[in-house]
């Protein structure tokens, strides 16, 4: 039965607001939006359809009185109309009732945002993009603007809903009237009554030799993904400050955005079903720098290095060393402007950022980090939120201008010896996790470690990511070696460092937590 089916007989203005959204739920069933935006959408749809109904009505009986009809069939139409009128007011009413106003924005914004979608004239354009900033400034109290960004983006699994609306959809003076309407809203709610913010953790990862050996840590040889590394992630997720929050996953990746559908895809294939996620995806033209390099430089630096020494082969060396340098600055600028961008539409956030120490990935952590004002112009990003100055503030507060730094920064030692990768001095791994707050790691029982001494996870939360890992050495047979550990190939380097690795947090949780060590000895 057609949803308009119900009300054409009536049986709307009986219909109780439960029964309703058991139909609206069994009519969407296929839909992949949460349950509130499919009911809030099945109300609308509803709503719209009755008001057709009621235009097609009210045009056959304006019709019908001009010719002298017969008097039962303008009767049955009077009774019709009615009967849609009632049960339309009776569908407002509910709506309102039952559905929070944030949602009910949300649902509205959704609505115009698939407009621009498609082609419109620049009148119509700008129309539609000043009703979405009103909608966002209408927004009066902090569970109203939460909704309202929620809904719009509730759909994980691929691009942001609300990023893809404030920086590509609007055009650049409504993204900053969003952006002040967003930031401006939380502010102020945190100055009245700051237990109401909804703090999460939200976590940026890298792809490629971050979560998995794909690029230049292949030599690992470790089919699939990294031990713990999706066991860290959900852990994370668990220990959201905020109750009614999970961990937002975003990916950050260096891949060309033209390409998303297929990486989101991918991911979409390999990651478990439960496990949802974003993403953000660099741009062509710096892929491309990188791809060249890789590719074509690596090809000539093979070539040169058969020649004979002299100043030609020096200054061939140079050039290409410094397009690699080139290659790897945009690869930062790209996700340093993603992750900037991101953080500004989620005020609440305390941004955590797992990457590499390649592709750039170290050169955004250390800067990012570092607390230094924008060091790029990005037109999207209001002035106000770009940073003039060095950074003072607390890391605890609401707000992320591009000047703020992460909460906390990860960046993974490749185990296979490559020119593609920053290589931290170990003297530098402690100067990094002091004073940039950026932690070099080998494996991710590093990482459990790393956020049961900062709180972030509880002990229970890091024994579980540490028994993965415990468990994949017990099913790789894996014998602990004698041997020292940097003259070992790179897949032993590697499971030999996880080896002792999880010896380190062990001995660690015995001293602090003063439990008897009864572990598994490799």
């Amino acid at each position: 039965m057609h949803i308009t089916d119900v009300y054409r007989i009536g049986q709307i203005c009986h219909l109780q607001p439960e029964e309703f959204t058991a139909f609206a739920v069994a009519e969407s069933r296929t839909s992949k939006q949460p349950l509130p935006v499919r009911i809030a959408v099945a109300y609308q749809h509803a709503i719209h359809d009755l008001e057709i109904e009621l235009q097609k009505t009210a045009k056959v009986l304006k019709k019908l009185q001009t010719s002298h009809p017969y008097p039962g069939k303008l009767l049955y139409l009077q009774n019709q109309q009615f009967h849609l009128k009632v049960a339309r007011d009776h569908l407002v009413e509910m709506f309102h009732s039952l559905t929070p106003p944030g949602v009910q924005k949300g649902v509205e914004v959704i609505e115009l945002q698939h407009q621009l979608a498609g082609k419109l004239s620049e009148p119509k354009r700008c129309l539609i993009c000043h009703q979405i900033v009103e909608i966002f400034k209408s927004a009066n109290t902090y569970p109203e603007m939460l909704d309202l960004r929620q809904i719009i983006d509730s759909v994980p699994g691929g691009s942001s809903g609300l990023h893809r609306l404030v920086y590509e959809d609007l055009d650049i003076a409504s993204s900053h009237q969003v952006l002040r309407a967003i930031n401006d809203n939380v502010t102020k709610a945190y100055s009245h009554s700051p237990e109401q913010i909804q703090f999460h953790y939200m976590v940026y990862s890298d792809i490629d030799d971050t979560i998995k050996g794909s690029l230049n840590d292949r030599k690992t040889h470790i089919p699939g993904f990294y031990p713990s590394v999706l066991e860290f992630y959900q852990e994370l997720g668990r220990a959201s400050p905020s109750p009614t929050d999970q961990v937002r996953l975003t990916f950050l990746s260096a891949r060309p955005q033209a390409g998303r559908k297929i990486w989101n895809q991918r991911m979409h294939r390999k990651l478990p079903s439960e496990m949802s996620f974003f993403a953000l995806y660099g741009s062509t033209a710096a892929f491309k720098e990188g791809i060249s390099f890789y590719v074509l430089v690596k090809w000539i630096l093979a070539i040169v290095s058969k020649l004979p020494n002299s100043s030609l082969k020096k200054k061939m060396i140079e050039i290409c060393n410094s397009y690699e340098s080139s290659a790897f600055i945009s690869f930062a600028i790209d996700k340093r402007k993603n992750i900037d961008r991101d953080l500004l539409l989620r005020p609440e956030a305390r941004p955590i950022m797992v990457g590499d120490c390649g592709e750039g990935d170290l050169i955004f952590l250390l800067t990012k980090n570092s607390g230094l004002p924008l060091p790029f112009e990005d037109e999207r990003i209001p002035p106000e939120f770009r940073g003039e100055k060095n950074w003072t503030g607390s890391l605890e507060a609401p707000g992320n201008p591009s000047n703020k730094p992460l909460f906390l920064g990860f960046a993974h030692a490749f185990s296979s010896p490559t020119k593609y990768e920053m290589k931290p001095d170990p003297q530098y791994r402690a100067e990094y996790a002091s004073q940039l707050n950026t932690q070099i790691f080998d494996n991710y029982v590093d990482n459990a470690l790393v956020c049961l001494q900062k709180g972030i996870l509880t002990k229970a939360a890091a024994d579980r990511v540490v028994e993965a890992s415990r468990k994949w050495i017990v099913e790789q047979k894996i014998q602990r070696s004698g041997k020292g550990i940097e003259s070992l190939p790179p897949d032993l380097k590697y499971r030999q460092k996880l080896i002792r690795s999880i010896d380190a947090y062990d001995a660690y949780v015995k001293i602090y937590f003063n439990i008897k060590n009864e572990r598994i000895y490799y």
